[in-house]
C-alpha cells in the first residue's frame, strides 16, 4: 500500500479534530483561545490547509 501524501494526512487529521471539537460542543473561537490561536487558524487546520507544529501539539 503506498504511503499517503502529507496533504491527505493533514485533511484526515483535520476531520478528526473537527469531529472531536464538535463532540466537545466547542466553537472554533473557543478552541483558538485555548491554544492561543485564532478561530481562522483552527478552521485552516480543520480543512487541512495548514499543518500542525510541535508548539500546537
Amino acid at each position: 500500500m503506498p504511503a499517503s501524501s502529507p496533504t491527505v494526512r493533514r485533511r484526515r487529521l483535520g476531520l478528526i479534530l473537527r469531529d472531536l471539537r464538535l463532540a466537545a460542543q466547542l466553537t472554533g473561537e473557543e478552541v483558538g483561545r485555548r491554544v492561543e490561536r485564532s478561530a481562522s487558524w483552527v478552521s485552516r487546520v480543520e480543512h487541512g490547509r495548514v499543518g500542525l507544529r510541535s508548539r500546537d501539539l
